[in-house]
């Protein structure tokens, strides 16, 4: 993943008590982010009294979330690290509202997850060790409860190859999103009337990803049209013809008599030349601007520079 580079948020939640599976998930989990090419992965990090959450330094109880002080702390804490994505997995059944909280205060594209069950304790409870996977449903449905879009991978173990190809996937996906918002888009050319599928909705985009619509004419302007120079007896050979409209209007101007007098129209008479016969050409020619030299009066537009 050449050139991608993003940076997301981790954010694990548990419910009964931060066990010794659930530290292994996390950190099994940690350990394939960090094979990612083109990943930043951002962390909570454990309060050493494992009890009150702190949002500047991203401390909560384990590392993790596990109430709504836990959920605030850790979305201001992702915040003020500007990340670009999240990814929420329960360590077991999880806390569904803590983690929706904190997407729900950041609004960025979000990837869930479960983890794979342990093996059944060989006893008469036969009580599973972690539940993710039933979590994982509670999760997806306070995330859509909040109208909060995600991706579901699916249920992993972290070490599994098909988990590293799912988060990069998602990886791609929130580049994808972070070059999209507040991009400077330039729609280049015109959209012909009978082609409905040049149409595309400015106001959704700007809803979506942030941008702004910022109408520019594209305007081609040429200077230094006295400088044109034509080859062989051209200059002598060559005329513009024009009709009055009345009977015997016709009018023939050699191109040396155009270029001392009116060198702009030998440019515009070649480039009308070349456009369509039709509406879109005569739009099209409206937005040639020559001038005979080099000054012209578009500097307020900052046109660049193109050298031929």
């Amino acid at each position: 993943m050449e050139n991608v580079q993003v940076k997301i948020g981790f954010v694990p939640s548990y419910r009964f008590g931060f066990k010794d599976w659930c530290e292994k998930m996390r950190s099994e989990s940690l350990d394939a982010f960090n094979k990612v090419e083109g990943l930043e992965i951002v962390t909570l990090d454990g309060s050493p009294d494992g009890e009150a959450p702190d949002a500047a330094d991203g401390i909560t109880p384990h590392g993790a979330v596990h109430t709504l002080d836990d959920a605030e702390a850790a979305a201001e804490y992702f915040l003020h690290q500007d990340v670009d994505g999240l990814i929420l997995c329960p360590l077991d059944f999880g806390d569904e509202r803590s983690a929706a909280k904190v997407a729900e205060k950041l609004q960025v594209p979000v990837l869930i997850y479960a983890t794979k069950e342990p093996k059944v304790p060989d006893s008469p409870s036969l009580a599973r060790t972690s539940d993710s996977y039933c979590g994982n449903l509670s999760m997806a449905s306070a995330l859509h409860r909040r109208g909060v879009p995600f991706h579901y991978a699916g249920l992993f173990f972290p070490e599994e190859e098909e988990f590293s190809e799912e988060i990069e996937r998602f990886v791609r996906s929130v580049a994808v999103v972070k070059g999209l918002t507040g991009a400077r888009i330039g729609h280049v050319g015109n959209r012909p009337a009978t082609f409905e599928t040049v149409a595309y909705d400015e106001i959704a985009m700007v809803n979506k990803f942030s941008q702004n619509v910022i109408h520019s004419d594209l305007a081609e302007i040429v200077i230094n049209a006295e400088k044109v120079t034509l080859t062989g007896k051209k200059l002598d050979q060559e005329f513009h013809v024009r009709h009055t409209g009345y009977p015997g209007g016709q009018r023939k101007v050699s191109l040396r008599n155009v270029l001392n007098t009116h060198p702009e129209r030998v440019v515009e008479h070649s480039v009308r030349g070349m456009l369509p016969k039709n509406r879109l050409g005569r739009q099209m020619y409206k937005k040639l601007k020559v001038y005979a030299g080099s000054e012209h009066a578009h500097q307020a537009q900052k046109p660049e520079v193109l050298e031929v």
